[in-house]
Protein backbone atom coordinates (compact mmCIF):
# COMPACT_ATOMS: atom_id res chain seq x y z
CA UNK A 1 0.00 0.00 0.00
CA UNK A 2 2.96 2.64 0.82
CA UNK A 3 4.53 1.72 -2.22
CA UNK A 4 1.39 1.95 -4.36
CA UNK A 5 0.89 5.58 -2.99
CA UNK A 6 4.40 6.31 -3.38
CA UNK A 7 4.01 5.84 -7.53
CA UNK A 8 1.01 7.63 -7.21
CA UNK A 9 2.65 10.33 -5.35
CA UNK A 10 5.17 10.29 -8.21
CA UNK A 11 2.97 9.63 -11.23
CA UNK A 12 1.04 12.91 -10.36
CA UNK A 13 4.50 14.70 -9.11
CA UNK A 14 5.77 13.69 -12.49
CA UNK A 15 2.16 14.70 -14.38
CA UNK A 16 2.07 18.10 -12.38
CA UNK A 17 5.92 18.27 -13.49
CA UNK A 18 5.18 17.72 -16.71
CA UNK A 19 2.19 20.37 -17.09
CA UNK A 20 4.72 22.88 -15.59
CA UNK A 21 7.08 22.11 -17.64
CA UNK A 22 4.17 22.44 -20.92
CA UNK A 23 2.61 25.90 -19.43
CA UNK A 24 6.54 26.78 -19.11
CA UNK A 25 6.99 26.17 -22.71
CA UNK A 26 3.98 27.42 -23.39
CA UNK A 27 4.97 30.91 -21.91
CA UNK A 28 8.23 30.94 -23.31
CA UNK A 29 6.47 30.52 -26.99
CA UNK A 30 4.01 33.31 -26.24
CA UNK A 31 7.18 35.13 -24.99
CA UNK A 32 8.69 34.52 -28.42
CA UNK A 33 5.56 35.09 -30.01
CA UNK A 34 5.08 38.61 -28.86
CA UNK A 35 9.08 39.49 -29.19
CA UNK A 36 8.37 38.11 -33.08
CA UNK A 37 5.41 40.40 -32.99
CA UNK A 38 6.78 43.60 -31.60
CA UNK A 39 10.24 42.64 -33.86
CA UNK A 40 7.78 42.68 -37.14
CA UNK A 41 5.87 45.90 -35.78
CA UNK A 42 8.75 47.47 -35.16
CA UNK A 43 10.40 46.90 -38.26
CA UNK A 44 7.68 47.49 -40.18
CA UNK A 45 7.86 50.97 -38.68
CA UNK A 46 11.43 51.94 -39.11
CA UNK A 47 10.85 50.16 -43.08
CA UNK A 48 7.94 52.98 -42.93
CA UNK A 49 10.15 55.53 -41.28
CA UNK A 50 12.80 54.98 -44.17
CA UNK A 51 10.67 54.78 -46.51
CA UNK A 52 9.20 58.29 -45.58
CA UNK A 53 12.63 59.64 -44.77
CA UNK A 54 13.82 58.64 -48.93
CA UNK A 55 10.14 60.40 -49.70
CA UNK A 56 11.22 63.37 -48.21
CA UNK A 57 14.78 62.76 -49.59
CA UNK A 58 13.41 62.11 -53.13
CA UNK A 59 11.05 65.55 -52.91
CA UNK A 60 13.92 68.02 -51.17
CA UNK A 61 16.63 67.42 -54.02
CA UNK A 62 20.11 69.22 -53.72
CA UNK A 63 20.08 73.16 -54.41
CA UNK A 64 22.23 72.27 -57.79
CA UNK A 65 19.40 70.00 -59.41
CA UNK A 66 16.86 73.02 -58.49
CA UNK A 67 18.88 75.55 -60.10
CA UNK A 68 19.22 73.21 -63.12
CA UNK A 69 14.98 72.67 -63.30
CA UNK A 70 14.67 76.55 -62.44
CA UNK A 71 16.84 77.17 -65.48
CA UNK A 72 15.50 75.17 -67.85
CA UNK A 73 11.98 76.25 -67.32
CA UNK A 74 13.55 80.07 -68.10
CA UNK A 75 14.64 78.82 -71.35
CA UNK A 76 11.48 76.80 -72.50
CA UNK A 77 9.86 80.33 -71.52
CA UNK A 78 12.07 82.09 -73.30
CA UNK A 79 11.62 79.84 -76.68
CA UNK A 80 7.83 80.08 -75.96
CA UNK A 81 7.94 84.37 -76.43
CA UNK A 82 10.71 84.12 -78.73
CA UNK A 83 8.21 81.73 -80.92
CA UNK A 84 5.23 84.07 -80.31
CA UNK A 85 7.01 87.10 -81.37
CA UNK A 86 8.12 85.26 -84.65
CA UNK A 87 4.15 84.61 -85.05
CA UNK A 88 3.13 87.94 -84.42
CA UNK A 89 5.93 89.34 -87.09
CA UNK A 90 4.25 86.52 -89.10
CA UNK A 91 0.88 87.74 -88.49
CA UNK A 92 1.82 91.78 -89.34
CA UNK A 93 3.58 90.40 -92.79
CA UNK A 94 0.54 88.64 -93.39
CA UNK A 95 -2.13 90.85 -92.27
CA UNK A 96 -0.83 93.65 -94.42
CA UNK A 97 2.55 95.36 -95.74
CA UNK A 98 2.21 98.84 -93.60
CA UNK A 99 0.93 102.39 -95.32
CA UNK A 100 -2.51 101.67 -96.34
CA UNK A 101 -2.62 98.48 -95.64
CA UNK A 102 -2.18 98.80 -92.14
CA UNK A 103 -0.45 96.70 -89.41
CA UNK A 104 -0.95 94.69 -86.86
CA UNK A 105 -3.50 96.70 -84.58
CA UNK A 106 -4.75 99.17 -86.77
CA UNK A 107 -6.40 98.97 -90.61
CA UNK A 108 -5.81 102.44 -90.57
CA UNK A 109 -2.81 103.98 -92.99
CA UNK A 110 0.15 104.04 -90.79
CA UNK A 111 3.63 105.33 -91.88
CA UNK A 112 6.05 102.64 -92.12
CA UNK A 113 6.12 100.08 -95.23
CA UNK A 114 9.44 97.97 -94.97
CA UNK A 115 9.90 98.85 -98.64
CA UNK A 116 13.27 101.12 -97.06
CA UNK A 117 15.02 98.86 -94.93
CA UNK A 118 17.89 97.84 -97.63
CA UNK A 119 18.76 101.23 -98.25
CA UNK A 120 16.85 102.31 -101.52
CA UNK A 121 13.61 104.70 -101.59
CA UNK A 122 10.90 104.93 -104.20
CA UNK A 123 10.32 108.15 -106.37
CA UNK A 124 7.31 109.53 -107.82
CA UNK A 125 7.66 108.77 -110.61
CA UNK A 126 8.10 104.46 -109.37
CA UNK A 127 11.74 104.62 -109.78
CA UNK A 128 13.90 103.30 -106.51
CA UNK A 129 17.21 104.56 -105.88
CA UNK A 130 19.84 104.84 -102.80
CA UNK A 131 18.74 106.98 -100.24
CA UNK A 132 21.97 108.32 -100.57
CA UNK A 133 21.07 109.90 -104.03
CA UNK A 134 21.58 113.64 -104.79
CA UNK A 135 17.28 113.34 -105.74
CA UNK A 136 17.12 112.34 -101.53
CA UNK A 137 19.15 114.73 -100.55
CA UNK A 138 17.60 118.01 -101.57
CA UNK A 139 14.15 116.16 -100.47
CA UNK A 140 15.75 115.67 -97.14
CA UNK A 141 17.13 119.20 -96.38
CA UNK A 142 13.54 120.51 -98.08
CA UNK A 143 11.85 118.54 -95.72
CA UNK A 144 14.05 119.76 -92.78
CA UNK A 145 13.43 123.33 -93.88
CA UNK A 146 9.82 123.02 -93.51
CA UNK A 147 10.52 121.62 -90.04
CA UNK A 148 12.30 124.44 -89.47
CA UNK A 149 9.25 127.07 -91.00
CA UNK A 150 6.99 125.14 -88.76
CA UNK A 151 8.95 125.88 -85.34
CA UNK A 152 9.10 129.37 -86.21
CA UNK A 153 4.98 129.47 -86.78
CA UNK A 154 4.64 127.71 -83.85
CA UNK A 155 6.66 130.60 -81.90
CA UNK A 156 4.55 133.34 -83.60
CA UNK A 157 1.15 131.63 -82.45
CA UNK A 158 2.64 131.31 -78.81
CA UNK A 159 3.82 135.07 -78.76
CA UNK A 160 0.02 135.68 -80.13
CA UNK A 161 -1.55 133.51 -77.31
CA UNK A 162 0.54 135.54 -74.58
CA UNK A 163 -0.51 138.47 -76.21
CA UNK A 164 -4.00 137.62 -76.67
CA UNK A 165 -4.06 136.79 -72.72
CA UNK A 166 -2.66 140.00 -71.83
CA UNK A 167 -4.80 142.00 -73.92
CA UNK A 168 -8.25 140.00 -72.66
CA UNK A 169 -7.11 140.36 -69.24
CA UNK A 170 -6.81 143.75 -69.61
CA UNK A 171 -9.76 144.75 -71.25
CA UNK A 172 -11.72 142.66 -68.84
CA UNK A 173 -10.76 144.51 -66.43
CA UNK A 174 -11.36 147.68 -67.72
CA UNK A 175 -14.65 146.98 -69.13
CA UNK A 176 -17.27 146.40 -66.52
CA UNK A 177 -19.58 144.71 -68.68
CA UNK A 178 -19.97 140.88 -69.12
CA UNK A 179 -19.00 139.55 -72.53
CA UNK A 180 -19.00 136.37 -73.14
CA UNK A 181 -15.75 134.55 -74.10
CA UNK A 182 -16.63 134.14 -77.71
CA UNK A 183 -17.31 137.80 -78.36
CA UNK A 184 -13.63 138.10 -76.61
CA UNK A 185 -11.94 135.74 -79.11
CA UNK A 186 -13.81 137.92 -82.19
CA UNK A 187 -13.17 141.27 -81.16
CA UNK A 188 -9.97 140.76 -80.15
CA UNK A 189 -6.89 140.20 -82.76
CA UNK A 190 -3.20 139.72 -82.50
CA UNK A 191 -1.06 142.77 -84.55
CA UNK A 192 2.13 141.77 -83.65
CA UNK A 193 3.59 140.34 -86.62
CA UNK A 194 0.44 141.57 -88.97
CA UNK A 195 0.43 138.92 -91.79
CA UNK A 196 3.69 136.89 -91.03
CA UNK A 197 1.79 133.95 -89.94
CA UNK A 198 -0.53 133.14 -93.32
CA UNK A 199 2.45 133.80 -95.32
CA UNK A 200 4.81 131.26 -92.95
CA UNK A 201 1.69 128.34 -93.36
CA UNK A 202 2.02 129.34 -97.66
CA UNK A 203 5.52 128.64 -97.16
CA UNK A 204 5.48 125.47 -95.65
CA UNK A 205 2.69 124.57 -98.10
CA UNK A 206 5.02 125.64 -101.10
CA UNK A 207 7.76 123.67 -99.39
CA UNK A 208 5.58 120.59 -99.60
CA UNK A 209 5.16 121.60 -103.52
CA UNK A 210 8.55 121.56 -104.24
CA UNK A 211 9.80 118.43 -101.95
CA UNK A 212 6.99 116.99 -104.33
CA UNK A 213 8.51 117.80 -107.54
CA UNK A 214 12.24 117.36 -106.28
CA UNK A 215 10.38 113.76 -105.99
CA UNK A 216 9.33 113.57 -109.95
CA UNK A 217 12.42 113.72 -111.55
CA UNK A 218 11.89 113.73 -115.85
CA UNK A 219 14.39 112.25 -117.90
CA UNK A 220 17.10 114.14 -118.96
CA UNK A 221 16.08 113.93 -123.26
CA UNK A 222 12.82 114.74 -122.18
CA UNK A 223 13.44 118.07 -120.27
CA UNK A 224 16.33 119.18 -123.10
CA UNK A 225 13.58 118.56 -125.85
CA UNK A 226 10.92 121.03 -123.84
CA UNK A 227 14.17 123.18 -123.29
CA UNK A 228 14.39 123.78 -126.72
CA UNK A 229 10.65 124.29 -127.64
CA UNK A 230 10.28 127.30 -124.92
CA UNK A 231 12.66 129.72 -124.14
CA UNK A 232 11.59 130.13 -120.97
CA UNK A 233 12.95 126.47 -119.58
CA UNK A 234 10.95 123.62 -118.07
CA UNK A 235 8.91 123.38 -115.21
CA UNK A 236 9.12 119.54 -114.61
CA UNK A 237 6.84 116.95 -114.18
CA UNK A 238 3.49 117.16 -112.05
CA UNK A 239 1.72 120.33 -113.10
CA UNK A 240 4.84 122.94 -113.35
CA UNK A 241 5.98 124.43 -110.50
CA UNK A 242 4.59 128.24 -110.64
CA UNK A 243 7.08 131.48 -110.92
CA UNK A 244 4.34 133.13 -109.02
CA UNK A 245 5.60 132.06 -105.55
CA UNK A 246 8.75 133.26 -106.02
CA UNK A 247 7.08 136.62 -106.55
CA UNK A 248 4.89 136.39 -103.83
CA UNK A 249 7.90 136.27 -101.84
CA UNK A 250 9.51 139.44 -103.11
CA UNK A 251 6.41 141.07 -102.03
CA UNK A 252 6.63 140.28 -98.74
CA UNK A 253 9.57 140.88 -98.66
CA UNK A 254 9.18 144.34 -99.63
CA UNK A 255 6.54 144.90 -96.79
CA UNK A 256 8.46 143.63 -94.18
CA UNK A 257 11.35 146.06 -95.09
CA UNK A 258 9.70 149.46 -95.55
CA UNK A 259 8.61 149.00 -91.80
CA UNK A 260 12.34 148.77 -90.86
CA UNK A 261 15.24 150.97 -90.28
CA UNK A 262 17.71 150.72 -93.32
CA UNK A 263 19.85 148.29 -93.35
CA UNK A 264 23.96 149.74 -93.75
CA UNK A 265 25.74 147.24 -91.79
CA UNK A 266 25.80 143.35 -91.18
CA UNK A 267 24.00 142.43 -88.42
CA UNK A 268 24.32 139.40 -86.22
CA UNK A 269 21.88 136.37 -85.76
CA UNK A 270 20.58 137.96 -82.39
CA UNK A 271 17.52 140.17 -80.74
CA UNK A 272 14.48 137.27 -79.84
CA UNK A 273 13.63 133.90 -79.78
CA UNK A 274 11.95 134.26 -82.79
CA UNK A 275 14.57 136.02 -84.89
CA UNK A 276 16.99 133.65 -83.99
CA UNK A 277 14.69 130.68 -85.33
CA UNK A 278 14.52 132.76 -88.42
CA UNK A 279 18.35 133.06 -89.01
CA UNK A 280 18.24 129.48 -88.45
CA UNK A 281 15.77 128.86 -91.21
CA UNK A 282 17.48 131.03 -93.50
CA UNK A 283 21.04 128.85 -93.06
CA UNK A 284 19.09 125.60 -94.19
CA UNK A 285 17.26 127.30 -96.88
CA UNK A 286 20.67 128.29 -98.09
CA UNK A 287 22.19 124.30 -97.78
CA UNK A 288 18.97 123.27 -99.36
CA UNK A 289 19.32 125.64 -102.27
CA UNK A 290 22.94 123.89 -102.69
CA UNK A 291 21.84 120.40 -102.75
CA UNK A 292 19.50 121.54 -105.09
CA UNK A 293 21.79 123.09 -107.48
CA UNK A 294 22.96 119.44 -108.74
CA UNK A 295 20.17 118.11 -109.65
CA UNK A 296 18.86 121.47 -111.54
CA UNK A 297 22.22 120.74 -113.80
CA UNK A 298 21.64 117.48 -114.49
CA UNK A 299 18.37 118.47 -115.96
CA UNK A 300 16.58 116.11 -113.29
CA UNK A 301 14.52 119.30 -111.62
CA UNK A 302 12.58 122.70 -112.57
CA UNK A 303 14.68 125.84 -112.37
CA UNK A 304 11.37 127.90 -110.51
CA UNK A 305 12.45 125.13 -107.07
CA UNK A 306 15.66 126.81 -106.95
CA UNK A 307 14.99 130.26 -107.58
CA UNK A 308 12.15 129.81 -104.89
CA UNK A 309 15.17 128.78 -102.61
CA UNK A 310 17.11 131.37 -103.60
CA UNK A 311 14.33 133.46 -102.28
CA UNK A 312 13.16 131.91 -99.18
CA UNK A 313 16.45 132.59 -97.68
CA UNK A 314 15.95 136.42 -98.36
CA UNK A 315 12.35 136.01 -97.20
CA UNK A 316 14.09 134.44 -93.50
CA UNK A 317 16.56 137.45 -93.50
CA UNK A 318 13.96 140.01 -93.69
CA UNK A 319 11.33 138.04 -90.98
CA UNK A 320 14.43 137.32 -88.83
CA UNK A 321 14.52 141.38 -88.65
CA UNK A 322 11.35 142.01 -88.77
CA UNK A 323 10.35 139.66 -86.08
CA UNK A 324 12.55 141.98 -83.89
CA UNK A 325 11.00 145.52 -85.12
CA UNK A 326 7.38 143.84 -83.78
CA UNK A 327 8.44 142.81 -80.33
CA UNK A 328 10.86 145.98 -80.15
CA UNK A 329 14.05 144.12 -79.53
CA UNK A 330 17.18 145.83 -81.00
CA UNK A 331 19.45 144.16 -83.47
CA UNK A 332 23.47 143.84 -82.88
CA UNK A 333 25.77 144.67 -85.73
CA UNK A 334 28.90 143.13 -87.05
CA UNK A 335 32.09 144.88 -85.17
CA UNK A 336 35.58 144.90 -86.56
CA UNK A 337 38.39 142.65 -84.66
CA UNK A 338 40.92 144.86 -85.92
CA UNK A 339 42.86 146.88 -83.33
CA UNK A 340 42.38 150.42 -83.81
CA UNK A 341 39.28 150.11 -85.90
CA UNK A 342 36.59 152.59 -86.48
CA UNK A 343 34.05 150.17 -84.97
CA UNK A 344 34.97 148.27 -81.64
CA UNK A 345 31.71 148.72 -79.28
CA UNK A 346 28.96 147.22 -79.65
CA UNK A 347 26.67 149.07 -81.76
CA UNK A 348 22.54 147.92 -80.81
CA UNK A 349 20.30 149.61 -83.65
CA UNK A 350 16.73 150.39 -82.31
CA UNK A 351 14.15 148.83 -84.77
CA UNK A 352 11.79 151.30 -83.79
Amino acid sequence: GESFAEETDCASTGSDSSLSEESDDETVESENDDYQDQCCTSSTKSLSSCSEEKITQEDSEPPCIQFEEKKSEKVETRQQNSRSDISIRKGVKSQGKGGRHGGLYTKKNVPYTRGGDSGTSQLFTGERRAKDDDIFEAMGTVDELCSAAGIAHAEILARDRDHYEFDKSTKASQDSASKSDDESVIQIQSPIYGDLPEWMLDIMSRLFDAGSHIAKPNPRQQLKSKARDTNKGVNGVGGNFDPQHTENLELWIDIMTEELPELNSFILPTGGQLSAQFHLARTICRRAERRTVCIVEDGCCDPNVLRYLNRLSDFFFTAARYANYCEGVDEIQYRRPIRGAQQRDMVAVKMR
